[in-house]
Formats: C-alpha cells, sequence, structure tokens
C-alpha cells in the first residue's frame, strides 16, 4: 500500500513536500524532493499530519533553505504538537513551537494565501485557538493568539480577515452565524466589520477566500442553496489595493449548483469556479475582477446517459411549528434529481441522509445512478439539522443543544 497526501509546493519554487503512509492506516511521514534534480532531498519526519511552508532561516548554516511547520501525532493519531524544521537539516534540530495536551483538540495548520503568515491552529467542535507566525525576517514570532469562539484567519495588506462566530473579537459573544470581521497585524486585538454596501443579506455565511484585489464569500440561504459574493476593493493611486469595499457582486448561477473555488495565485487577476449539476456535469466559470464579467470556460458531460431528459428540483419536508428555527423556516430542504416532467405518483427513490459537524451535504452524482435513473426511479439528498445547510443554528438544532 501506498498513499500520497498534501502536495504543496516551497515558497521559492524549489521544493515539493507530501505525505506518504506506506501502512493504509493514515500514519503519514513527511518528505521533500528537489525539484529541479526529482530526488527527495533532507530526512523523512515520520508521524506527521499537517504541515506549512515558511521562508529560509537566515540563523542557520542551512540559510538558502526553506523552513516547514509541521505537526506531530500522539499514539492515538491526534495531530498535537508544532515543531519548526530546516530542510536539509537534522530534526534533532527542530524548535518545538506549541503543544496541545487537550485531548478533545486537534492542531492543524496552513500558511496564508499571501505567503505572509504561518496559522497553526487548535480545534475543538465549539472553538478554535489561532496563533500567526510572521514568516519574513530572522524569527517567526507569535504576532496573535485568541481562544474563545470559532474563527479561520488569513492575511490581506496588513489585516487579518477572520471569519468568526464571535462578535467582537476577544472577549465578545457569540452569534448565531458567521460573520466576516477583520484586524489590523498592529492592533489584532481590535476587530472591526468589513463593510458590504449594497449588499443586505441574512444568508448564512459558510467560507471566505481572500485575493489581493477581493473577497470571495460562500453564503447559503435557507432553502440550502449555495450563494457566491465577490466583494471588489478600491485601487491605490500607485497600484494597491487597500481595504476600502468598492462593489459586491452575486454571481448569479442557478442555486441548485454546487459551487467549489479553483485555487489561484493571491494577486490574481480572475477567479475560477467549479460547478457540479448533481448529475454528473461539471461547468467551469470564470469571473474576470477588472472587467466584472463572468464567463462559461467549458462544461463536462456524463458518458452513460443524455442528462437534459433529467432535472434537479429543491422540495421540502415540513417540520413541526415547535421545531421551526423562524417562523418563515420553508423546513428541511431535500435535493432531488429525476425524470423530466414527472408526475407526483409514488416513485422509488434513494435517499441519501447526513447531518453532522456542520457540513453540508453536496450531491455527488455516481456514474451507477443512471441504471436506476433510467428505470424511473429519483435520487435524494437530504440536508437534515447537524449539517450547515441553513447556518450554525441548523447544526446546532441537533445533539446536546436540544
Amino acid at each position: 500500500f501506498v498513499g500520497v497526501d498534501l502536495m504543496k509546493m516551497s515558497l521559492d519554487g524549489k521544493y515539493l513536500g507530501y505525505q506518504r503512509d506506506l501502512t493504509g492506516g493514515e500514519d503519514y511521514s513527511l518528505l521533500f524532493r528537489d525539484v529541479e534534480t526529482g530526488e527527495n532531498f533532507g530526512q523523512e519526519i515520520p508521524s506527521v499530519r499537517g504541515y506549512a511552508w515558511s521562508s529560509p532561516s537566515s540563523a542557520s548554516s542551512f540559510g538558502s533553505n526553506p523552513t516547514v511547520f509541521y505537526a506531530k501525532t500522539d499514539d492515538s493519531g491526534r495531530p498535537y504538537k508544532v515543531f519548526h524544521h530546516i530542510v536539509g537539516d537534522s530534526t534533532k534540530n527542530d524548535t518545538e513551537i506549541f503543544v496541545e495536551n487537550d485531548p478533545s483538540r486537534y492542531v492543524s495548520l496552513y500558511t496564508t494565501r499571501d505567503s505572509k503568515f504561518v496559522i497553526i491552529t487548535s480545534n475543538s467542535k465549539t472553538s478554535s485557538e489561532v496563533r500567526a507566525f510572521s514568516v519574513e525576517g530572522e524569527r517567526n514570532e507569535v504576532v496573535w493568539e485568541q481562544r474563545e469562539g470559532e474563527f479561520y484567519v488569513e492575511h490581506r495588506n496588513g489585516y487579518f480577515y477572520i471569519v468568526t462566530n464571535l462578535e467582537d473579537g476577544v472577549g465578545g459573544g457569540s452569534v448565531n452565524d458567521y460573520c466576516v470581521k477583520r484586524a489590523a497585524v498592529s492592533c489584532p486585538s481590535k476587530w472591526e466589520d468589513v463593510p458590504l454596501p449594497n449588499k443586505e443579506t441574512v444568508d448564512p455565511l459558510q467560507d471566505m477566500a481572500v485575493f489581493e484585489k477581493c473577497l470571495v464569500l460562500f453564503r447559503r440561504d435557507f432553502s440550502g442553496a449555495k450563494k457566491v459574493d465577490i466583494v471588489h476593493f478600491n485601487e491605490g493611486k500607485e497600484g494597491d489595493w487597500g481595504h476600502e469595499v468598492e462593489e459586491v457582486v452575486e454571481l448569479d448561477f442557478d442555486p441548485l449548483l454546487e459551487k467549489e473555488l479553483l485555487h489561484r495565485d493571491y494577486d490574481t487577476n480572475e477567479i475560477d469556479l467549479l460547478l457540479d449539476s448533481g448529475l454528473g456535469e461539471e461547468q467551469l466559470h470564470r469571473y474576470f475582477l477588472k472587467e466584472k464579467r463572468l464567463e462559461l470556460i467549458y462544461r463536462t458531460k456524463s458518458t452513460n446517459f443524455s442528462s437534459k431528459d433529467y432535472e434537479t428540483i429543491r422540495t421540502f419536508a415540513p417540520l413541526k411549528d415547535e421545531d421551526s428555527i423562524t417562523k418563515s423556516d420553508s423546513g428541511i430542504p431535500i435535493t432531488l434529481i429525476r425524470r423530466q416532467g414527472a408526475s407526483d405518483k409514488p416513485t422509488p427513490l434513494l435517499l441519501h441522509v447526513y447531518g453532522a459537524y456542520g457540513e453540508s451535504l453536496t450531491p455527488r452524482f455516481e456514474e451507477g445512478y443512471s441504471s436506476l435513473l433510467s428505470r424511473g426511479w429519483a435520487l435524494g439528498f437530504a440536508h437534515v439539522r447537524g449539517g450547515g445547510e441553513k447556518g450554525k443554528q441548523w447544526h446546532e438544532e441537533v445533539g446536546w443543544v436540544r
């Protein structure tokens, strides 16, 4: 057995990092490959679950080599301890950065999209602790840490951009759904709202991607349909990009199509989004930031059947009055895939149900489904409480909360 995971290029583009599992038990080792020679380079590091590239360290005889933060696992496979390693040096010289001794919390780490910070998080199901390390300079210093509420951090032009369920940052009360805040690196405890002019919405926020010229916000409305907003920033007189919001553009997509961001460079002028119809078809759409124009680049088709004979619709299973989150609650969203023009008579149904961890159930088409659909079956995906389709409260409506 060989499994390879988490392939990432170093910040200078000279090395490829990757995790390798030779057991099938998700017992990963971290390895590095020299891109120019095609040979592995440096020491293999065992029992690693997650890593993030940083810049070269000038305080070492390996000064021209990049450095990496990595998370070691304990005996149960939980990532809990973070080290700083110089590629090519012995792991005996690695510096211990952080230890999480609480067995209910898991450590993860990543480099911000602009390659300015390494973010180390320690998460439980209800709270996050975040540390940010600058990748530049002789030392990687902790510039910000907090342990309360849930939040995800990115960096842009001297500010942290934060998706959180905290109202006002440090010591702030929690809110039902996630929102976008920002804080200057020079004063990370002072959070402020990101103003979104001409955009009044109550659709729960699910995710955020930060670029030099814009933010990409993913939301779901109360029917569970996914929406995409592009938040444009103003360009300065000398070509620098400030923090004032120029305009918010909601992209015009079929609400039942699932949307996935294809990662691009931080300073990109184009945003690529992959849309899935649930019928084995994918569409690549490209949004041009300068022209504020959306274009369909390509569309794939299912090989086993003609998707034009089928339709994807959204229906709802009613809730009891006392179970409704709001007076306007339409019920439990169900995505149905069926023949075009199907009547309301009873139809065989293959129903998928999942609701946990605040994750949204994404309708995924498998080629084997075409056999059922061609024989009159329907496919259903029930977005029940426990998932994230209607925001954080939809998730918290189950479990210990109720």
